[in-house]
């Protein structure tokens, strides 16, 4: 499962790393269409910005700049729209977005993706996913960009469902007031301060756990954040007797997990099963590491590789451990493949392979990776063992010649003091 996995995981990041220059600017204009189609639907105010031609052309231009150029675009959008509803909305929209972008710029800029992203989490219904995996990815200064963006959800939100009526229900200068009055309340309601702690206790953490845990640490942060999303979600609305639908809750959490594993898969992705503790010192520290491989693909063996190139599977297999009698000569596969002759003593032995015949077991990158450093293979004679029976997986030509030829001298040793001792007995 793992290897499938990082075999997908792979395969995703070398098509990316190949089509990268087609691929980023298809989507930054398709969040970018989202994004702004999205403040359209919710706002709507200015006519003018209502057009889809304007959106897709904004859009493309989203498209060759910096992520950052759709955060500002957006924000632009939504102070337009808040001017078209009146001057005293778009007014307090000027500033509280001018406030959230000096901070967003002057602490951490490198966060445009929470901001953009976290609006369409909320209307996926799974927002969870923002503070954890904003704690999965990012660092302390990260919460900056979460609160921002959640305060121009609400915004919008506030906006839409009590601004507008009231601006369309009265009228004068005691509209004016009313509206300039409502919003900072509505926007410092409870209900968006409980939101605000909730996504910074989880993010927080989400992060603490990330760091302080070695083994399954971005698991455990996940399932922890989860956990810790809901109960803070279910306590704060039965305390402040806000009513919650607990199913779409619930199922919003288990889609902002899912997410999150996938993020997990990409960015880490550890084989616990070989990690190793390692414990050094030097004149001043001591020294406790815990040492996690990653997962990586698995290449091709050489029995693959070969039948690949064959097309004839388990048939074409003298690499097989299992020995295979003919009926003419009464030699296995093996044997008439290595040359296998007998001798005086009808022992089996075996000569060393030509180099065409290793070659024809080495895989073609491997082949590549070898050219020019071919062994010079003699035709000495060793005994058939199972050392050299077949190729090792990953082992190239030099690697296995050496193998090979480290048994023969052995074997020589070994009949050479047997000859002597034979001489010594006839003495």
């Amino acid at each position: 499962m793992n290897n499938a996995l990082a075999n997908f995981r792979e395969q995703v990041k070398e098509l990316y790393a190949n089509y990268d220059v087609y691929i980023r600017p298809l989507l930054k204009f398709a969040l970018a269409l989202i994004i702004f189609m999205s403040i359209n639907n919710e706002l709507g105010y200015l006519t003018i910005l209502n057009s889809l031609f304007v959106i897709v052309i904004l859009a493309v231009i989203c498209s060759i700049l910096p992520v950052n150029g759709t955060v500002v675009i957006g924000v632009l959008l939504i102070i337009a729209h808040c001017f078209g509803l009146g001057v005293e909305v778009g007014g307090f929209a000027l500033i509280i977005y001018l406030i959230m972008i000096i901070l967003y710029f002057r602490f951490n800029s490198r966060d445009s993706l929470i901001l953009l992203l976290t609006p369409v989490a909320f209307r996926l219904h799974m927002p969870a996913a923002v503070p954890i995996g904003a704690g999965l990815l990012r660092g302390p200064l990260s919460t900056i960009s979460v609160v921002c963006g959640l305060i121009s959800y609400e915004f919008i939100h506030v906006v839409k469902t009590d601004i507008e009526p009231m601006k369309n229900t009265a009228s004068g200068t005691s509209n004016l007031l009313d509206v300039l009055e409502a919003m900072p309340q509505k926007l410092l309601s409870q209900e968006i301060i409980m939101q605000l702690i909730t996504f910074v206790v989880v993010m927080l953490a989400v992060m603490v756990i990330r760091r302080l845990i070695t083994v399954y640490s971005w698991e455990t942060a996940i399932v922890v954040g989860t956990i810790l999303y809901l109960f803070l979600n279910i306590a704060g609305s039965f305390i402040l007797g806000m009513g919650t639908d607990i199913v779409t809750l619930v199922a919003g959490a288990v889609l902002s997990l899912a997410v999150c594993l996938v993020l997990k898969l990409f960015f880490y992705f550890p084989d616990y099963a070989g990690s190793e503790y390692l414990e050094f010192e030097d004149d001043k520290y001591y020294y406790k590491v815990k040492v996690i491989p990653k997962v990586l693909p698995r290449k091709k063996s050489f029995r693959e590789d070969e039948d690949a190139e064959d097309g004839e599977g388990e048939d074409n297999s003298f690499l097989d451990d299992d020995t295979q009698e003919t009926e003419d000569d009464g030699l296995t596969v093996e044997d008439r493949h290595f040359g296998a002759v007998r001798g005086p003593e009808a022992e089996k032995t075996i000569r060393m392979p030509s180099e065409e015949q290793i070659e024809s077991w080495i895989s073609q990158e491997n082949r590549g990776k070898t050219l020019g450093k071919k062994p010079d293979i003699g035709g000495e004679t060793i005994q058939l063992t199972e050392i050299h029976k077949k190729p090792r997986e990953e082992e190239t030509i030099d690697q296995f010649r050496e193998r090979l030829e480290a048994s023969m001298r052995a074997q020589k040793k070994t009949a050479s003091s047997d000859r002597n001792q034979e001489g010594s007995g006839k003495d």
